[in-house]
């Protein structure tokens, strides 16, 4: 894009962690931020944003319940600027799924806020353009299935995707590939900090399991290896997301994961596994069948 709006780009640097000259840093500074790596983020024109994107209506995603609407009003353009708040409370999977359209928003001059249930507040730090709060602080409809707009905000019912994930794109009238931009912040010494405290060695070969799965409630599937390496479990380690896990799941010579929000950082991740191995969550593969059609990597599936 050529011209780059300067207001959205002020606004972005304002947010979001750039690095800075090594000579206006003193050592503690550059410690803390050392490795971590902007988040990739692509501004609007002014034409854009006048424009609006993909003009046409809104898909419906359930004829009872969706309004009829343009997913990028009129009123972008206004002299005050709109929210736009995500009904997607629960979920780290389709937190990192929606990801693209919260950022899409953003882009088009939108505060964008996500409720979420106080567990995931702590990838708010991996998403500086979002505002993270906590959901039992936030007072909306949270039942709520229609698009709700006015003047000042728009709501997002994203968590009533029905029939499946790519609803959540559909209902807005968007491409459903958008997802595949997911992209989030990474802090490379927080990463390097969780190898160490693992115990994983600079160069050594290691499995990563990961066993469990969240959904309303926590699941577990069995998950045996024995094939002479060490198994790296992952599990919630405090002071760490799971995007933290981000090094340790590039490094791992095998990984073995229950099908969970793992996937979605798997098919963005340069990964040094030759073998990734995906466990249904119910023992019967059916969970396959939600999700298959979202990712291009190869993976072999155990039901």
């Amino acid at each position: 894009m050529k011209k780059v709006d300067r207001s959205i780009k002020k606004r972005i640097k304002s947010r979001i962690v750039l690095q800075q000259k090594p000579n206006k840093m003193n050592e503690r500074q550059k410690k803390r931020t050392s490795g971590t790596v902007p988040l990739k983020v692509e501004l609007a024109t002014r034409d854009e944003i006048r424009r609006g994107p993909a003009s046409g209506r809104m898909r419906k995603f359930s004829p009872e319940t969706t309004t009829d609407l343009k997913h990028v009003p009129e009123t972008l353009m206004g002299v005050k600027k709109k929210t736009c708040i995500i009904n997607q409370y629960a979920g780290i999977g389709d937190i990192l799924f929606i990801e693209p359209i919260m950022r899409y928003y953003f882009q088009n001059d939108y505060d964008v806020i996500l409720p979420v249930v106080k567990k995931y507040l702590d990838v708010s730090s991996n998403f500086p353009y979002i505002k993270f709060v906590d959901k039992d602080l936030f007072e909306i409809d949270y039942n709520e299935q229609r698009i709700v707009e006015n003047e000042d905000s728009i709501i997002l019912p994203l968590r009533f995707s029905y029939p499946s994930m790519r609803n959540k794109y559909e209902m807005l009238g968007l491409d459903l590939n958008k997802w595949k931009e997911l992209t989030w912040l990474r802090h490379r010494y927080k990463e390097d900090k969780l190898k160490k405290y693992l115990g994983i060695n600079e160069g050594e070969k290691y499995n990563l399991i990961n066993t469990v799965f969240h959904t309303y409630h926590d699941g577990y599937r069995k998950i045996s290896l024995r094939n002479g390496l060490k198994n790296i479990h992952m599990t919630d380690t405090k002071g760490y997301s799971l995007l933290d896990w981000s090094g340790v799941i590039e490094g791992a010579t095998n990984i073995h994961t229950v099908n969970t929000s793992i996937i979605y950082m798997l098919e963005k991740l340069d990964l040094m596994a030759k073998e990734v191995h995906i466990y249904s969550r119910n023992e019967n593969g059916a969970d396959f069948n939600k999700t298959d059609y979202l990712f291009d990597k190869y993976y072999i599936r155990h039901n």
